[in-house]
C-alpha cells in the first residue's frame, strides 16, 4: 500500500486551503486555537503549534540504553539480543517501560486506516511518512503507561509523530525481522538510515495524528485475535475432552441448535459435533448396559464458549479500527 494510490485526491487542495483559513482569520480549532480547555486561546503561529503539541505530549518515562544520551547515537544502538541474554524482559527496564512492537504496530497501522479516508487533513507525505516506517520495520518506542484512552491516546501516539518527525528525543526499534536482530536508535538515526525524510507539521497535522484512540483499538484488535484462537481451541478441547472421559456426541446434535437456536450455540455445537463425527473414542450406545450413564457428565455435555458476547466485542472493534476519530474533522467539501 502506498499512499499516494491510496489517498483521496481531493486532499492535496483541502490541505492547503486549511492553512489559509488559519492565516486568514477563520477560528478553526485546532488550527489557529489551544486544545481542550485552552479552546479560547488564538495563535497565528499554525505549524509551531502543532510541533508544540506532540513535543508537550511526550512526558511518558521510558528507560532508556546507554548511549541514547548522544543524540546522533549511530555506534552506540542496543542490540535486543543483548538485551534478552541479560535478563527476562519483564526484568530489563529498557523492554518492560515501551509497549510490545506488535502494539505499536497495529496502533501505527490503524492511524493509517484513518488518516487515508481524507478527513482528516493531512497531506500525502504524511501519510507515505506512516506507511515507510511500517515497510521498513521502524516501530516507534512508546511508553506502557501514559492514557487511559478516555478522549484519545495522545502520550503515546505523540512518541508515533515524534518519530515520523525524526525527533532525536524520541526512540524507535529498527532493522528488525529482516536483518534477524533489533537496535534502540534515536528517530533521526532510524530515519536516516532507511533513508525517510522526516516530515514538518503543517497546520492540524499534529492533533490529526495524536487526537485518536488507536493504542487501544490497535491492542483491543491483538486481543480479539487471540480470543477467536482460543475460542476454536476450547470446542476442540471439549471434542477431545468428551473422547478422553467415553462420552457421546448427543448434547451436540443439530437438533437442540435448531429448537434454541442461539446463534453462538448453535456454532459451536456445529463444530464440535463435526470434530467427533467418526471418532471410535465416542460412546454410543442406548444406556442399556448396566451402570452405564444414560447421558454424559455435566462438565462436558455444558460447555460451550460465549461466542455471541465474542462476535459481538468483534464487531465493535472492527467499526472502530475502522473509523475516523479525531476532531475537527472535515467534509469532502471542504467544510
Amino acid at each position: 500500500m502506498r499512499g499516494r494510490e491510496c489517498y483521496p485526491t481531493h486532499a492535496t487542495e483541502r490541505s492547503s486551503r486549511k492553512t489559509q483559513l488559519g492565516e486568514g482569520g477563520e477560528i478553526v480549532y485546532g488550527l489557529n486555537t489551544g486544545f481542550g480547555v485552552s479552546a479560547n486561546t488564538r495563535t497565528k503561529a499554525i505549524e509551531r503549534l502543532q510541533r508544540n503539541l506532540t513535543r508537550g505530549l511526550h512526558y511518558g518515562m521510558l528507560a532508556h540504553p546507554a548511549g541514547l544520551e548522544n543524540k546522533t547515537c549511530h555506534e552506540d544502538a542496543t542490540d535486543l539480543t543483548s538485551i534478552l541474554g541479560r535478563a527476562l524482559p519483564l526484568d530489563d527496564p529498557v523492554v518492560a517501560t515501551c509497549m510490545p512492537e506488535a502494539w505499536a504496530r497495529a496502533s501505527m497501522l490503524i492511524r493509517l486506516r484513518s488518516l487515508v479516508s481524507g478527513a482528516s487533513e493531512v497531506r500525502p507525505s504524511t501519510v507515505n511518512a506512516l506507511i515507510q516506517l511500517l515497510e521498513h520495520d521502524i516501530t516507534p518506542r512508546i511508553p506502557i503507561r501514559g492514557s487511559i484512552s478516555a478522549s484519545g491516546d495522545l502520550n503515546p501516539l505523540s512518541y508515533i509523530a515524534g518519530v515520523m518527525q525524526g525527533k532525536p528525543t524520541v526512540s524507535a526499534w529498527t532493522s528488525g525481522r529482516s536483518a534477524g536482530h533489533q537496535r534502540i536508535v534515536c528517530a533521526n538515526v532510524a530515519l536516516a538510515e532507511a533513508n525517510i525524510t522526516p516530515i514538518k507539521l503543517e497546520a492540524k497535522e499534529g492533533l490529526a495524528i495524536v487526537n485518536s484512540i488507536a493504542i487501544s483499538a490497535g491492542v483491543a484488535a491483538l486481543a480479539m485475535h487471540e480470543a477467536h484462537c482460543q475460542a476454536a481451541l476450547s470446542q476442540v478441547l471439549t471434542a477431545m475432552s468428551v473422547e478422553a472421559l467415553g462420552g457421546t456426541d448427543e448434547s451436540c446434535h443439530p437438533f437442540f441448535a435448531k429448537v434454541r437456536p442461539h446463534p453462538g450455540q448453535e456454532e459451536s455445537a456445529r463444530y464440535i459435533y463435526a470434530y467427533l463425527a467418526g471418532s471410535k473414542l465416542v460412546h454410543r450406545s442406548d444406556g442399556s448396559e448396566e451402570a452405564s450413564l444414560r447421558q454424559d457428565r455435566y462438565s462436558i455435555r455444558t460447555v460451550s464458549p460465549v461466542l455471541e458476547d465474542l462476535l459481538l466485542a468483534h464487531q465493535q472493534v472492527i467499526i472502530e479500527a475502522d473509523s475516523v476519530t479525531d476532531n475537527p474533522l472535515v467534509l469532502v467539501d471542504g467544510e
